[in-house]
Order: C-alpha cells, then sequence, then structure tokens
C-alpha cells in the first residue's frame, strides 16, 4: 500500500460493510461515506489523534435525515475504517446532539475499537470561537465576519448573535 492509497482510502469489500465505500476526504480529512443510491460527509480530523465527530451523521447529501439504523450502520462501518486504516479513533459527542444516547451505546457495543469518548457542545464550541476572535483583535490584527469588519468585543458578540440567529431559524 502506498502513502497515495492511504489517503484515497480504498473500498471496503469485506461483506460487513455490504455495498458502501468508505473514504478520507481531501488530506485525509473528513470520510465520505457512499451506498450506490446516496451518501454523506462527516467530520474527521487529526487534531491530537484521529477524530469522528458523531453530529454530522445525521443526513445525507440530498437532505434526508438517516435513520436510527442507517446512523448505526455508517457508525459502525466508519469506527472500523478507521481503526483498520490509521488508529482507534477517538469518538466526539455533542452533549445537544438528540442521538447523543445512540452514540454512547455504540461506543459502548465497539469499545474495542475505540481510543476514548470526548464531549462537546454547542456553548463550548461558542465560547472556544468567541475566545479565538478576541484573541485576533488583541493581537491587533484585522479580522472580518460574514463581510464585516470587527474591530471589538462587542462587535465580535453581535456578529456571533448574528450567525447564531441565522443558524437557528
Amino acid at each position: 500500500m502506498s502513502v497515495f492509497d492511504f489517503f484515497r482510502g480504498k473500498k471496503k469489500n469485506s461483506i460487513e460493510s455490504s455495498e458502501a465505500s468508505i473514504e478520507f476526504g481531501f488530506r485525509a480529512e473528513g470520510i465520505t461515506y457512499r451506498l450506490p443510491n446516496k451518501s454523506t460527509e462527516l467530520w474527521f480530523t487529526w487534531v491530537n489523534g484521529a477524530r469522528i465527530y458523531t453530529e454530522t451523521i445525521n443526513r445525507w447529501r440530498n437532505g434526508s435525515l438517516l435513520t436510527r439504523n442507517e446512523k448505526e450502520k455508517v457508525f459502525n462501518e466508519v469506527v472500523k475504517f478507521v481503526e483498520q486504516k490509521t488508529e482507534k479513533p477517538i469518538i466526539v459527542i455533542s452533549a445537544d446532539d438528540s442521538s447523543k444516547d445512540l452514540w454512547e451505546q455504540l461506543c459502548s457495543a465497539n469499545q474495542l475499537l475505540i481510543k476514548n469518548i470526548e464531549y462537546t457542545s454547542s456553548e463550548k464550541q461558542y465560547q472556544q470561537e468567541r475566545n479565538m476572535y478576541l484573541g485576533i483583535i488583541k493581537a491587533g490584527k484585522k479580522l472580518v465576519l460574514d463581510e464585516t469588519e470587527i474591530r471589538n468585543e462587542k462587535e465580535i458578540d453581535e456578529a456571533m448573535q448574528k450567525r447564531r440567529k441565522k443558524t437557528a431559524a
């Protein structure tokens, strides 16, 4: 297997993956899970270890929601894929995800293939993003959010609140 095979991924041809193909995205960031008639993209990063973000196992590319059985199938096959291709993954579960209990059950059932479980939340992500923007402003660098130049902490909060309202709508 060459280095290029690693980044391209290869179709799994084992019986347990049935007709699915699983591949890493560009620079092995992200994972594409394909069935003959639909596909989905999962967040996957290498930040301090291989990380799969379960909250992205929710919609097919055509916009339809994954069923519980489809979520289980995608999760199980992607965890096996990552473990076989690289290392045991860290599973990142959002406390805000309505499927949180399912992800915890699946992690328990696949504990030999998983390195660790980490929890996050929308609020935690929001605060991390805010702190990053604040650091940019304090360093005297230019910050533009949604085509608006931001000059101070108050403008960061206003821009982020606008973005939150758009996302909620």
